[in-house]
């Protein structure tokens, strides 16, 4: 019947479509492979840059290339950030770490560099949520809490300072104590290899 082959017809129509699709995607996949490994390249020479003695336009200059191939390239969104920070541009690495925080990284380092940025600009309460955050992310940071102290002192809270100090100076002396029992273990080892042959040395 007629309305079979039409059917038939449509039906023709819309596999070979899917197939065009999958193609041309396939076809976008391996082309953004390619810039992405291109961006890699001017990754890789960004930091170079930095490792030369703190060049810091050209590297920029690289991250910002990288970029233009694969705008959320992870290394490059947080090459620019940390350049831009290192160059002194504070409203300008804001925005950089903000697009590394959106495309692909809203960790603890990230949150702790925008809330040190935000107060390098004295932009307080900003500050106070990306310590808030960077606290939610790694609360047993010490330095967290050392801002997190600073920062309510400023705006009048008095018991919530006092408490991230404490905090902060508990967190420490936990470290310390974790710390120092396997230094005692790498100083004994020390002592048992060489102390000997002291000894027989002075002996003699």
């Amino acid at each position: 019947p007629a309305i079979v082959r039409l059917l038939k017809h449509k039906m023709n129509k819309v596999n070979e479509m899917a197939d065009e699709i999958s193609r041309l995607k396939s076809e976008v996949e391996s082309r953004q492979k390619l810039l992405d490994s291109i961006a890699d390249e001017f990754v890789t020479m960004g930091y170079a840059c930095l490792e030369d003695g703190n060049d810091y336009a050209p590297a920029l200059a690289n991250f910002d290339k990288a970029l233009r191939l694969s705008p959320a390239h992870a290394d490059a969104l947080r090459g620019r950030a940390t350049t831009l920070m290192d160059m002194g541009e504070s409203d300008a690495a804001i925005d950089a770490f903000i697009a590394l925080e959106h495309n692909c990284d809203a960790g603890f380092l990230t949150q702790f560099t925008l809330g040190e940025l935000y107060l390098a600009t004295g932009q307080l309460y900003e500050a106070l949520d990306r310590f808030l955050r960077a606290e939610k992310a790694d609360g047993k940071n010490p330095r967290v809490h050392d801002r997190l102290a600073d920062i309510y002192q400023q705006i009048g809270d008095e018991d919530v300072a006092d408490r991230h100090r404490a905090l902060a100076e508990k967190l420490r002396k936990r470290r310390n104590k974790s710390f120092f029992p396997s230094l005692s273990l790498q100083v004994i080892l020390f002592l048992c290899n060489f102390v000997p042959d002291f000894v027989t040395a002075g002996g003699t």
